[in-house]
């Protein structure tokens, strides 16, 4: 008997972690195959299809190159940076490529990786809703909410 073998396709990757929250990228990674990260060497998935390797290769790629590939690929990024919106060469870069960009925001600046992961759990469903919306935007994730800051 001839045995046919089903060649599963690829993993597409959905969201882009940024290197300032690689872990939380490595957690959701356990979870969710459509996650990946600066330097991700991909791997095989639960399921046997395999993750490509991320096309960002190394975490100390600047933000103003790294975000218009990343939007190029169609990928939502997750930040900590807060303050990206503060910056006009950033906004400039999410506003010229259409990025669909989240940050991790609470008035503490320094979070555990736990306060990190419930914000960004407390988050997801909003933050796959707006998701649907055209970009570019930029919005700031709390446990609370999500808020647009840009373009406001």
């Amino acid at each position: 008997m001839l045995t046919i073998s089903k060649q599963r396709k690829p993993h597409a990757f959905r969201y882009y972690v940024d290197a300032d929250t690689i872990g939380l990228a490595k957690v959701l990674l356990q979870v969710r195959g459509d996650v990946t990260y600066p330097g991700d060497p991909g791997g095989r998935w639960r399921d046997g299809r395999e993750r490509p390797a991320c096309a960002i290769r190394s975490a100390a790629v600047k933000d103003r190159e790294w975000i218009p590939e990343v939007t190029r690929y169609g990928w939502v990024i997750i930040t900590r940076d807060q303050r990206i919106e503060e910056r006009a060469a950033e906004v400039s870069t999410v506003m010229d490529c259409g990025a669909k960009l989240f940050t991790i925001s609470s008035p503490q600046r320094q979070l555990s990786g736990f306060e990190i992961l419930e914000i960004v759990m407390c988050s997801w469903r909003r933050m796959e809703a707006k998701t649907a919306d055209d970009g570019p935007f930029i919005c700031r994730m709390t446990r609370t909410g999500i808020r647009q800051t840009v373009p406001a």
